[in-house]
């Protein structure tokens, strides 16, 4: 498969969209509030985010928008990492988060629903250490917050 991580271009930002909110819904998560990971909610993140807090890379798979990754670097956040689903499981997601390594090298932090037993299972084999567990109140769910450092 041959793989492509670039900055987002301002074409991209519709499949974007469209990628995050279908693999948001891969997930099998409930949302009490669907309206947060609706199609008007996301965009509307997306290009606030976009130059203000978020720097946003796109994985292109064998000409196919495959992930989306998007760092805060003045925080270290990885804050979002998704990969569509006709992509997950194909060693995209493992390419955005060496990219966002590599552009943190330092370490990073992020934060995963913890009822996403798959993301925190894969985190944890990318030697993510769960620090603790928090409670986001805005979307009554709890939430993982894990720390990756570089090796010494």
């Amino acid at each position: 498969m041959k793989r492509a991580i670039r900055p987002i271009a301002r074409a991209d930002q519709e499949a974007v969209v469209q990628l995050w909110k279908a693999s948001w819904h891969s997930i099998g998560i409930s949302n009490i509030h669907d309206d947060a990971v609706g199609h008007a909610a996301l965009m509307e993140r997306l290009t606030a985010s976009l130059g203000t807090c978020w720097d946003v890379y796109v994985c292109e798979a064998d000409g196919a928008l495959a992930g989306m990754l998007a760092i805060d670097p003045s925080t270290h956040e990885l804050s979002q990492l998704f990969v569509a689903p006709d992509h997950q499981g194909r060693g995209v997601g493992t390419a955005l988060l060496a990219h966002a390594r590599a552009l943190m090298p330092g370490g990073l932090w992020l934060t995963a629903a913890a009822e996403n037993t798959r993301a925190r299972l894969w985190y944890e084999r990318e030697n993510f250490i769960l620090e603790r567990m928090d409670r986001n109140d805005a979307f009554d769910r709890d939430i993982a917050v894990y720390r990756w450092r570089p090796p010494r």
